[in-house]
């Protein structure tokens, strides 16, 4: 009856997991036919199962920061290279760390800003390339994010990483000149 049940929940989680990722591929940020949409799944599946073993890690950006951030990939000034969302997520990122109080900034406007939003607003799934994402998962690791601090998840430090770098003078350009700094990091051009 047990080994039912525990099959039963299984099997429920299999597929609400399945939904959430076929949502979540609905809302590619690639903007790819959908004849692709059936191998994206089996990517996503396979690039999730191993650590280490994608470049890039899935996460979620609250939409008000989301639609910010397609602005600035449909800009003019996004060109030869044209930068896609990871670049542009990651580069939000490293345009915080570079402050030498980024963990402040980002718990500071976690506890205070994001917290006070609805939480049930919706979230636009987008990757970042695992350098960043790195960054993200110490501060997710953190002893600022443990008892009996409120426990904050991936989308929560993503999304504060890319309202705080499009708070930014001349964000645009900031954030478009991180994403050519961390394409040239990842080809080994610079350290």
């Amino acid at each position: 009856m047990v080994f039912r049940a525990a099959i039963s929940c299984s099997k429920a989680y299999d597929e609400s997991n399945s939904k959430a990722l076929k949502h979540a591929t609905d809302m590619d940020t690639n903007r790819q036919p959908l004849q692709f949409k059936a191998s994206q799944v089996t990517r996503q599946r396979v690039a999730l199962s191993g650590p280490g073993s994608s470049p890039t890690v899935t996460t979620l950006v609250w939409i008000d920061e989301f639609e910010q951030l397609e602005r600035i990939y449909h800009d003019a000034d996004n060109h030869s290279p044209k930068f896609r969302t990871p670049d542009l997520v990651s580069a939000c990122v490293s345009l915080v760390f570079a402050t030498d109080d980024a963990a402040d900034q980002i718990f500071h406007h976690v506890h205070t800003s994001l917290l006070l939003r609805d939480m049930d607003t919706p979230r636009h799934t987008a990757a970042m390339w695992r350098p960043q994402y790195e960054l993200l998962l110490a501060l997710q690791r953190s002893s600022r994010n443990r008892h009996p601090n409120p426990q904050f998840n991936l989308d929560h430090f993503t999304t504060a990483c890319v309202h705080l770098a499009l708070m930014n003078e001349n964000a645009k350009h900031q954030i478009l000149a991180h994403a050519r700094q961390n394409t040239a990091r990842r080809a080994g051009a610079i350290a």
